[in-house]
């Protein structure tokens, strides 16, 4: 959300700019719907940003438990990357630091 405000954009201008609705728009800034890789180059591209504005670094990343790593590494390791979603690794993230 902060990009997009960044760039003075609604999120109806946003979302015809990525080629969704304005409601997915919402859901994902809500934390109600996930996004796929593929939607995530799309929002980086509308934005003028890279894909990894949206990614923990690898500070974050390192500070996780070797349990949570182990699942991003699994995750990452899938045959279709499609099937990664943001929301999966950032609850993986978001699960190993209450878990500290």
């Amino acid at each position: 959300m902060a990009l997009r405000k960044a760039d003075n954009l609604t999120q109806e201008k946003l979302s015809e700019k990525v080629g969704v609705k304005r409601a997915t728009i919402s859901n994902i800034e809500a934390g109600r719907q996930q996004i796929t890789v593929h939607l995530l180059y799309k929002f980086a591209q509308a934005l003028h940003t890279e894909v990894s504005a949206f990614l923990p670094s690898i500070e974050e990343l390192s500070s996780n438990t070797q349990d949570s790593e182990s699942h991003l590494r699994n995750l990452l390791e899938q045959k279709d990357a499609g099937d990664i979603t943001t929301n999966s690794i950032l609850k993986t993230i978001k699960d190993s630091n209450n878990d500290t």
